[in-house]
């Protein structure tokens, strides 16, 4: 009951009461489960889904360190003992602290992250690894290193173990032609990454659009089968190619999706000033300025993928329009 409001809170962009909310319900779970010593069977899924949406609503209001600690409960309440279980229930849980890394940029982190030794076990896990490593690659510049990675995220999802994973609603990886899982949407992101660091930008910019139409096409959710949306990589990576008014109408919509997301805000705002709508931008940075009292990073633009950084042909990384730190 201390969780369910948090349903309604997320989609009126009321980021901060949700994870109010599902703080206080993973608090009276773990009062429960001290108290009872009974936490495992159905009941352990929905202490899971508590965790899983007070990261997901984190995600949106900025806030690493809380998503971050709260993704790691998950991980420690779902061991290899746990999970094999009910693998094609539980698992899929298992990537979320690899979301959260992507969504704030922590590119060397994700790449000290251990690999799964039992693929067949940890097959979606595995997976998110090596997407999650080959966008990180592609974010510094490492091109043949994200090939790598992304050749084995091939690799992984044709093992048969990953047939009938999900994650509430969704399938985790769809081999149909209709595409409809999560990991799915994760492969047209890895791929517009990967592009757009070889300064390919048309299919760059290809590949996130089917992202988002991939993830536009997940059954309906909370948290949403793919945790950051894709059009904040689309936008932002447009906005930095000065293509400001498509880039606009992405984070348009993005907003009306998500409203009030802080990552959609900064997007918005630096579509408007490179449109010189004056006006508009400034009212997105008034808002900006109540939006990320509570974040804990810097807010650079609406994926931290956009870092100006990219291989041209003779491998030697370079910089393409804005100059900035690698995190």
């Amino acid at each position: 009951l201390l969780h369910m409001a948090s349903h309604i809170d997320m989609w009126v962009g009321n980021y901060e009461r949700a994870i109010i909310a599902n703080a206080k319900a993973f608090n009276a779970d773990e009062r429960f489960v001290s108290m009872t010593k009974q936490g495992g069977g159905f009941y352990l899924g929905y202490r899971i889904h508590n965790l899983h949406f007070l990261v997901w609503a984190a995600m949106f209001d900025g806030q690493y360190t809380t998503a971050n600690k709260h993704a790691r409960y998950i991980e420690e309440r779902l061991p290899e003992e746990v999970v094999k279980t009910m693998p094609q229930y539980l698992e899929g849980y298992c990537h979320t602290k690899l979301m959260v890394m992507t969504r704030f940029g922590r590119w060397n982190d994700i790449l000290k992250e251990p690999i799964p030794r039992d693929t067949k076990l940890w097959t979606c896990t595995t997976a998110a690894t090596y997407y999650a490593r080959a966008v990180a690659f592609a974010a510094k510049g490492m091109i043949d290193e994200a090939i790598t990675e992304r050749d084995k995220f091939y690799e992984i999802v044709k093992m048969p173990e990953i047939e009938g994973r999900i994650l509430h609603n969704n399938k985790m990886w769809d081999s149909s032609e209709q595409q409809c899982g999560i990991l799915n949407v994760a492969q047209q992101v890895m791929e517009g990454e990967i592009f757009y660091r070889q300064a390919k930008y048309e299919e760059a910019f290809e590949s996130l659009r089917k992202a988002v139409k991939l993830e536009e096409n997940l059954k309906y959710d909370e948290p949403w089968g793919w945790m950051q949306p894709t059009r904040h990589a689309l936008g932002a990576l447009l906005n930095e190619q000065k293509r400001y008014k498509e880039a606009k109408k992405v984070f348009e919509e993005d907003l009306k999706k998500w409203p009030a997301n802080l990552w959609g805000m900064k997007g918005l705002s630096q579509s408007c000033k490179g449109l010189g709508e004056q006006d508009q931008m400034l009212k997105c940075e008034e808002n900006l300025k109540f939006l990320t009292k509570r974040m804990d990073v810097p807010l650079k633009a609406a994926c931290l993928c956009s870092n100006g950084v990219l291989v041209q042909e003779d491998k030697k990384k370079v910089s393409c329009c804005n100059e900035e730190k690698m995190v």
